[in-house]
């Protein structure tokens, strides 16, 4: 046992220096890594991997002579999954890293392929210790949303690089399209189970609860505006239509920000509105409102400066025509949620503080 624990910490040593030392210069680099460089990282992955399932398996079996409050059977346990998973990680990290660049041939998209594999990784994770009374459930689930935000580093710039020879060339890739689309996909449905969870194990933690709804209205209308800005670009090389030699992707953006980010920012408000409500979520209606407002300072102190008099009567008529269907749902909204006990409309803290009492 002793000899499987030293070779086994050696291994993990000598993986995480070649991590540090090959593997991490090679995702930043400007050129596609050598078929050396990528064998030897699969075998490294795939032999630690099992090193640490085969020791994993043994401490079940054996009880090693060390102090029992330091060095228990239990910590061993934990320690041996820590570096288990993140090996696991590391290693779909690095063949989605590679995979993506043989699918794609493009240096600058393969984080993309990084960020998918990752995003995989911790969706099986987090189903898989859903059912589990486990201490990795938690940090796991906290993990998973810091990952859940370097989509901007490693997807958004990385399609924002790619847009550039689109913008010129109207040259488009299925592949490119496909993987970065898999990426998206699987972010909303990391996004989904995180929120879900974390929700779940901080039911009387308001401030968090309000906090990670804020951010995930914030993070969902970024995403939309930047998949604007893509379908702009895509939709021009679809017809065939390049642009500009001159144009950049600022240029795309600023053409963008007026009028077609304020659709956007309104649609997502208005829903998240109306779901607040329905739900009975103070702190998130209030936002909208907020939010909602800003919109409408936004259209008429900055948009209207660069609309024809034509679409300046549109967005008149749109905005009359909204309000007057608000006007007719909202009291319809209220009118079917159900009413409240007296204690349940003090707020969630009030509200969770007696579910406590009158349920223990």
């Amino acid at each position: 046992m002793w000899i499987s624990l030293i070779a086994m910490s050696g291994m993990a040593l000598v993986y995480i220096a070649s991590w540090l030392r090959i593997y991490l210069p090679v995702l930043f680099a400007d050129t596609l890594p050598a078929n050396e460089i990528i064998i030897h990282g699969i075998v490294c992955g795939l032999t630690i991997i099992g090193a640490l399932l085969a020791t994993r398996y043994l401490l079940k079996d054996y009880d090693l002579p060390l102090p029992k409050k330091m060095f228990g059977k239990r910590k061993h346990y934990r320690l041996v999954r820590t570096f288990l998973l993140v090996a696991l990680f590391l290693t779909l990290g690095w063949l989605g890293f590679i995979t993506v660049g043989q699918l794609t041939a493009t240096r600058n998209f393969q984080l993309v392929g990084l960020f998918t594999a990752g995003a995989l990784f911790f969706i099986a994770m987090i189903n898989f210790y859903a059912g589990h009374q486990s201490a990795f459930k938690k940090p796991l689930l906290y993990v998973a949303f810091g990952f859940a935000f370097l989509y901007p580093i490693m997807v958004h710039w990385s399609m924002a690089d790619y847009r550039i020879g689109i913008i010129h060339s109207s040259d488009i890739s299925w592949n490119v399209l496909l993987i970065h689309y898999l990426a998206l996909g699987l972010l909303l449905q990391l996004g989904r189970l995180v929120v879900k969870r974390i929700h779940r194990h901080n039911v009387k933690n308001t401030p968090l609860r309000e906090g990670l709804s804020l951010v995930t209205v914030l993070f969902l209308i970024f995403i939309l505006c930047t998949e604007y800005d893509n379908l702009s670009v895509f939709m021009s090389a679809f017809e065939n239509n390049a642009l500009s030699q001159t144009t950049t992707g600022l240029d795309l953006i600023s053409a963008n920000k007026y009028l077609p980010y304020s659709v956007i920012i309104w649609v997502v408000t208005v829903g998240v509105f109306f779901r607040a409500v329905m739900r009975r979520q103070k702190f998130l209606r209030d936002v909208a409102i907020v939010v909602f407002a800003a919109v409408l300072i936004k259209i008429f102190a900055f948009d209207f400066g660069v609309l024809s008099q034509g679409a300046k009567s549109a967005v008149f008529l749109i905005l009359g025509i909204f309000f007057l269907i608000f006007a007719i749902i909202y009291p319809r909204v209220l009118k079917g949620l159900p009413v409240l006990p007296e204690w349940g409309r003090r707020g969630d803290k009030a509200n969770a503080r007696e579910h406590e009492r009158t349920h223990d």
